[in-house]
């Protein structure tokens, strides 16, 4: 070969003709066997990196309201707690005023009995007014039956209104009839 300016021709079969400038791409399209074109290069790494700072607030926003509902959901917990917790005390006072409400309803049922209250009352605090509830309320079963046998263990019967007098003095001794009878005032 000779040092002069000439193309070299092209193997057989090509069709012939001469190389392009740009390394054999057509015109108008970017050289991709030859020197690299950095500007593209770095407008896309510019793309990209923007593409993955958007995805990143996007997961960082995604991040904050997640930790915000389980912020809520936790209050939401303690509110349920709570709430299970004012439940429950308001349930242990019910039963503590229907306990007593059902012990005042045995000690009605004695003095109708004619029983009086200090008769019965150390028995009656013992007992558990549980025992007089049913399903949180006074049973009224429970306490008719509680007080019949309060009434049974005190030994008094109950009185017949039906019988005349009741209560007032004491009779007279025979002493006292024989005065009254023959009109001496007695003291």
């Amino acid at each position: 070969m000779s040092d002069d300016n000439t193309t070299p021709t092209p193997p057989a079969g090509d069709g012939g003709g001469t190389t392009p400038p740009n390394g054999g791409a057509a015109p108008g399209k970017p050289d991709t066997g030859g020197e690299p074109d950095w500007q593209a290069k770095v407008a896309a790494a510019e793309r990209e990196v923007e593409k993955w700072k958007s995805l990143a607030r996007k997961h960082e926003g995604n991040a904050k309201a997640n930790a915000d509902a389980a912020s809520k959901a936790k209050t939401v917990e303690q509110q349920l707690e709570e709430l299970r917790a004012q439940l429950a005390e308001r349930d242990e006072q019910d039963l503590v005023r229907n306990g007593r409400l059902a012990k005042a309803q045995v000690r009605t049922k004695l003095a109708e009995a004619g029983i009086r209250g200090d008769a019965a009352a150390g028995l009656l605090d013992l007992v558990d007014a549980a025992a007089l509830l049913r399903d949180g309320e006074p049973d009224d079963k429970a306490i008719a039956k509680f007080a019949d046998s309060l009434t049974k263990l005190t030994g008094q019967a109950v009185p017949d209104p039906d019988q005349g007098r009741r209560g007032g003095e004491a009779p007279a001794d025979m002493n006292n009839l024989i005065r009254r009878a023959a009109g001496i005032k007695t003291s």
